[in-house]
């Protein structure tokens, strides 16, 4: 009796652990109301994006149609178009890679094909892009382009 009562609070220890990570394994992936698309030159992607004030606004905002948005580049590194509405910003110094999605100044949407330092908000990122050359391909190369951004 005395082995049992000292084996008993370990093993109760030892189920809560165990079922606590029962809950977290179940999820894995990007839930579906979590993703954006932006379709370019033919092309669609997959954003997966960040779990933010701006980033949920965005998604609000798309979800009763498409924005399209004409964009530039700009510095060699990215692509920057205005959206034509103000999104909630928390700007803070973020680098930023091939494949990052940024709001910029409230208003304005940037996908990075470079890298870059600034005082940024991340939106997102498009799945399986981790080079300026892969992105550079996906958005058509230099030059301006129109993209649409959906849900």
């Amino acid at each position: 009796m005395f082995k049992f009562s000292r084996a008993l609070p370990a093993l109760a220890a030892a189920a809560i652990i165990a079922l606590a990570g029962c809950g977290g394994a179940a999820q894995q992936g990007t839930p579906e109301e979590d993703i954006m698309y932006i379709t370019v030159n033919g092309n669609r992607l997959t954003v997966d994006t960040e779990d933010n004030a701006s980033s949920r606004a965005l998604l609000e905002r798309l979800r009763p149609g498409d924005v399209e948005v004409e964009m530039s580049d700009y510095g060699d590194m990215e692509k920057v178009g205005c959206l034509g509405f103000d999104l909630p910003r928390s700007d803070s110094r973020i680098s930023v890679a091939p494949g990052d999605v940024i709001l910029y100044l409230g208003n304005q949407i940037t996908v990075y094909y470079d890298v870059s330092s600034w005082n940024f908000t991340r939106l997102g990122h498009v799945r399986g892009v981790n080079s300026r050359g892969d992105m550079l391909q996906l958005l058509g190369g230099a030059g301006d382009i129109t993209a649409v951004f959906s849900v």
